[in-house]
């Protein structure tokens, strides 16, 4: 018996650092979920229209399992987050999820780009469970100008969402955080 218990330890603590991912802790990110309020400052990541109204759409990341973070966009008046892998695409609802807010040290700005490499202060989600940065996107889709993850293999960004056929798009902007002058760093 003791034999099979040791094995069980080493199977729980290889699954542990299989799906190690880390989550971004150079920017302030706030857990929300069901119940919880939202903050006043979150950063707005575009819009989503249906052809006769449009809504905000707000930066988020969700920990999904052995994907790691991933880049989400949250949709406020239906209270629906969206969020895809290299391969899906997933709308949650009542999910405990991370909202990027502003602050005194940072201010966030969407910058054209062909390659997240090349744009200083490319603003992560986190990692993936094989520790790749997940960079924060946005493109021009038929349903307006939505967040997504930065997909490095494809060179575009991957937007899913309400309406939409997940796609990755060569033309897209990235998030950037830039340092406020006096921020202390």
């Amino acid at each position: 018996m003791v034999k099979a218990s040791h094995l069980i330890v080493a199977f729980f603590a290889h699954i542990s650092v299989v799906f190690a991912n880390h989550a971004d802790t150079e920017h302030t990110w706030v857990n929300v979920g069901p119940g919880l309020p939202y903050p006043r400052n979150v950063v707005e990541g575009g819009f989503w229209t249906n052809g006769t109204h449009g809504y905000s759409v707000f930066v988020a990341r969700l920990n999904f399992f052995e994907e790691g973070f991933c880049p989400a966009y949250v949709r406020l008046d239906l209270l629906h987050i969206f969020f895809n892998t290299p391969s899906n695409s997933y709308t949650g609802v009542n999910l405990n999820h991370d909202l990027l807010v502003s602050t005194d040290e940072f201010e966030y700005k969407w910058v054209n780009s062909h390659s997240a490499l090349h744009d200083m202060g490319v603003v992560a989600a986190g990692t993936s469970a094989t520790y790749d940065l997940k960079f924060i996107c946005r493109a021009f889709t038929p349903k307006g100008l939505i967040p997504g993850n930065l997909d490095m293999f494809r060179n575009g960004c991957a937007v899913n969402g309400e309406g939409l056929v997940f796609s990755v798009y060569d033309k897209y902007q990235v998030l950037v955080g830039v340092r406020k002058s006096g921020s202390g760093a």
